[in-house]
């Protein structure tokens, strides 16, 4: 269910990231035609003024010439009326006088010649003033055609204007849902995230290291299986190695199944010549092959380039050996670092999902004491053997009985029971599955149950009734693997509050540190078995606790820090006290007395 959330969680992203390109795409385009109209209104208008503008100094002109027209006009009527009064004036004196006096009439005759010439200027200035009017009124017509036109085009504008300001509201409407829709698709990632955090956890607690990869190995198959990410060929041959028979390897450096493995998986296209380029390249491919951790190396030639799936099933023929880590490498980079690096859970976190009727059971690995965070965390919250609601019971030598009578009492009144090393009563295991069951119905509320038993080393052996098992919470606490994660567990047996108890806190802190990275040496050598240790010593959590303890004690009863007194404490007693081979001690007096050089 997780993967097929992953899955549709990763559908769901790459559609909203092409969702949202398309977005953005269609705001840049709708941006660029609304500029494109807003300059083409302002050059309508720009246009428009500048028409109006000239029109009116036309009209001026125009308005200007015709008064001067009318002027002249007036003035020729004027004196067409005077020369004509003058004429009569003249006529009436012409008929009282002589008729002889032909100056008279010659005068007359200039005078009509005048009045001639006088009209025809009136009719070429009526003639000129009615085609001005005309081109006035041709103008005119014209101007308010281009109005008329600019004022529709306006209109149309101001229409795709309303209708591009209604789309970008819809679009911002839009935008705001699938911002909206971000935040919904956003939270559930973080709840699919959380889900499948606490699932791991979860799964984690059960299982040990090898078996916590392959399960995690098993999520990332189907997830990348449904999203059609690895091909299934390439898988197959991963799971089965269906290695060819009858194949003689012609290098030293793999068998003769390794390199059938090699011969079935150049029959794929993308694996082809390999055998050739390991042939041809053998000095190469015996470097890579012969190397400690070849899961970390680079593949020799081009198959490098190969992806990680791939480079899984070269891994599969090349070093069997080495699958573990490299499927881890795979998960790591697939799923997070988070998934791979190991850290224990908190039994605080563990206790939380316990209950009345869910045990807890412990899973017990060499050199681990679970019991011990037991006990802290009870404390803590008010459950001990000196409040007298805290029973430890260890099964064996006719302890059932004290363990039944517990159990009947911290049912009623509430109490804690630890029932440790359950593998040793074999015949009681069913007495206890009934107890159980039996308290499911009526029991106090602060009621838990805790038991430890050691891993049955075979299917055969195991005698765990599936009835408990089936109802428990089960944990295991496997010693981390590497430096780093051992580093990691030491530190985490101490709180804040531990660390800055000691009055001389700077000294407290930098031995404290020195025996963490001490406790993670020796635990790291034993699961290299005799080249780490000659002989299997009991290394436990309980050696570095009370080691800090000492030191606490120590640093706090004397003014300065005994250094000699702490480095022969810690290395010949509380921890070298283990310790019973002449080469081990002194392997174990040498490191100790490097490390507070180093860090004291």
């Amino acid at each position: 269910m997780a993967e097929f959330k992953d899955l549709h969680v990763e559908h769901l992203q790459q559609e909203d990231v092409e969702r949202e390109d398309d977005f953005q795409k269609f705001l840049l385009t709708i941006s660029d035609i609304e500029e494109e109209y807003e300059q083409i209104i302002k050059e309508l208008e720009e246009k428009l003024r500048k028409e109006q503008q000239a029109r009116q100094e036309l009209e001026k002109v125009i308005g200007d010439q015709l008064d001067e027209m009318i002027h002249q006009v007036d003035d020729l009527q004027y004196q067409i009326s005077k020369r004509e009064e003058e004429v009569q004036h003249a006529l009436q004196s012409a008929e009282e006088e002589s008729i002889s006096k032909a100056s008279s009439m010659k005068q007359m005759r200039e005078v009509q010649n005048q009045i001639q010439e006088l009209q025809e200027d009136l009719e070429a200035e009526r003639e000129s003033r009615n085609i001005a009017e005309k081109q006035k009124r041709d103008i005119s017509e014209q101007k308010d055609d281009e109005i008329n036109q600019l004022m529709k085009e306006t209109t149309r504008l101001n229409k795709v204007r309303e209708t591009i300001q209604r789309r970008l509201r819809q679009i911002e409407d839009l935008k705001a849902e699938v911002e909206q829709q971000k935040e919904i698709l956003k939270s559930q990632n973080l709840a699919l995230e959380t889900d499948l955090d606490a699932t791991i956890k979860k799964v984690d607690t059960g299982k040990k290291e090898n078996q916590d990869v392959v399960k995690k190995f098993e999520t990332e198959k189907k997830i990348l299986l449904m999203s059609k990410k690895i091909d299934p060929i390439e898988l197959d041959f991963l799971l089965r190695f269906p290695s060819l028979p009858n194949i003689i390897s012609p290098v030293d450096f793999m068998n003769n199944h390794s390199w059938g493995g090699i011969k079935a998986l150049v029959n794929m296209e993308e694996f082809r010549n390999l055998d050739r380029d390991i042939e041809g390249s053998a000095k190469r491919w015996k470097k890579f092959v012969e190397s400690e951790a070849p899961e970390k190396e680079k593949f020799p030639q081009e198959w490098k380039n190969k992806n990680s799936l791939q480079k899984l099933c070269m891994m599969r023929a090349l070093r069997p050996d080495r699958m573990t880590y490299a499927v881890k490498d795979f998960v790591q980079e697939k799923l997070g670092t988070k998934y791979v690096e190991g850290r224990s859970v908190e039994f605080a976190k563990s206790y939380e999902e316990s209950g009345p009727t869910t045990p807890m059971f412990f899973i017990l690995s060499p050199g681990v004491n679970p019991i011990k965070d037991v006990e802290v965390h009870g404390k803590k919250i008010g459950f001990s053997a000196d409040n007298k609601n805290f029973h430890n019971i260890s099964l064996g030598q006719g302890q059932e009985v004290v363990a039944e009578s517990a159990l009947d009492l911290a049912v009623k009144e509430g109490h804690w029971v630890i029932l440790q090393n359950i593998h040793l009563v074999e015949r009681w295991l069913p007495t206890l599955e009934k107890k159980l069951e039996s308290y499911t119905d009526e029991c106090h509320a602060s009621y838990r149950v805790y038991i430890s038993a050691e891993p049955a080393p075979t299917v055969l052996s195991h005698i765990i009734p599936q009835g408990i098992l089936e109802i428990s919470i089960k944990i295991t606490n496997e010693p981390p693997t590497g430096m780093v994660a051992n580093l990691h567990q030491a530190l985490d047996n101490f709180d804040q509050e531990t660390m800055e108890m000691c009055a001389k806190e700077n000294e407290f802190k930098s031995i404290l540190f020195s025996l963490c990275y001490f406790h993670a040496v020796v635990s790291e050598r034993r699961k290299f078995g005799p080249q780490g240790w000659n002989r299997s010593y009991p290394f436990n959590t309980g050696d570095l606790t009370i080691s800090a303890m000492v030191l606490y004690n120590y640093l706090e009863a004397n003014t300065k820090v005994p250094w000699e007194d702490l480095r022969y404490l810690f290395g010949e007693i509380m921890y070298g006290g283990h310790i019973t081979d002449d080469w081990d001690r002194d392997w174990s007096r040498l490191t100790w007395k490097f490390i507070c050089i180093q860090i004291w």
